[in-house]
This record gives structure tokens, sequence and C-alpha cells, in this order.
């Protein structure tokens, strides 16, 4: 996406009138995978529109984790940017990906249930919401549902499991 387009998907798709109008998800989604799915998205529609809402449950498998959602995740994505102060979403978004520090992080997988349809532009968007999320104040992170930590990508395409504490170092 970066190479075509000289930038990074913005996290939301904004129209003329401030508007969200698509996911990132949507946006990368054909240089992830080849998939009839996208073929039927318009893109000159606004993502909640009636054509588009077609696509709510039917999320590609890339966006799912059959251990956090079971076998049928439907349309939610368990993939959200990390929009913070150290991820590449609120850097310059020319900047290639290998030109970020180390452990600048990309994306996170959160678990089970995120309500969140893998064509609605909604992520985990603020310092603040995720200094609270982190336990700062009663609000906490989804469910932990690997063993292992939390799925986080980095911008350097690397890719690791962090406990709450190692991704609370890392915001």
């Amino acid at each position: 996406y970066q190479q075509d387009n000289g930038r990074l998907p913005p996290v939301q798709d904004i129209n003329a009138s401030d508007t969200p109008k698509h996911s990132w998800r949507v946006l990368v989604a054909p240089y992830i995978a080849d998939f009839d799915l996208l073929e039927k998205y318009d893109f000159d529609q606004p993502y909640d529109s009636s054509g588009n809402q077609e696509l709510w449950d039917q999320s590609p498998d890339f966006y799912r984790c059959t251990q956090c959602q079971g076998e049928d995740g439907g349309g939610e994505s368990v993939v959200a940017a990390f929009n913070c102060r150290h991820s590449v979403w609120r850097g310059d978004p020319s900047k290639p990906l290998d030109d970020y520090p180390p452990k600048t992080v990309l994306l996170i997988a959160s678990g089970g249930d995120t309500g969140v349809s893998w064509i609605e532009p909604y992520d985990m968007e603020s310092d603040e919401g995720i200094h609270d999320a982190l336990g700062e104040t009663d609000v906490e992170l989804p469910e932990q549902v690997h063993q292992e930590g939390y799925p986080v990508a980095f911008a350097d395409g690397s890719a690791s499991f962090l406990s709450q504490k190692e991704l609370k170092h890392l915001i």
C-alpha cells in the first residue's frame, strides 16, 4: 500500500465532511490476499452504506483469530491499528516502515469479542484511551486469550506476544 500510494493508509479514510469513510483494513486487504469479498465492497460509498453493510459479518480470515473467536468469528476483526504516541500511525505517513525504530508498534490483536467489524474505521485511538485500557484507570485491555500475551506487529516487520506490562512499556 505504501509503495503504491506513497504513504501508509490512514487509520480512518475521512471524506470531505470529516466522516469516516473506510477502514485501513479495507484499504490494505488487496495487498494481503486476493479474495472475492473485496469485489463486493463499494469504495465510492462509505463503510456503513447499505451495500457495504452486507459485508459486515464476512471478515477475511487474516483479520480473525480462531483461538480468540472460534471457527466462526463472523465479521469482527481482532486486528486494530495501535494509534498511540509510539506508533507509526502518529508519525509521518510517507516515512518507510523500516525507518522506524525497533519495536515501533503497528498493529495489535485483541482477544475475543471486539465488537468492531473489519470494515468499520474504528481502532485503538488515543494515548488517554490506551493508558486507560492498560490499567491506569478502571478500564482494562480486552481479555488476554493467548497464554503468550497480546499479539503485536511492529513496523520493522517483526511480531511478538507481549504481556500487559511489556505493552505498557512500549506506549
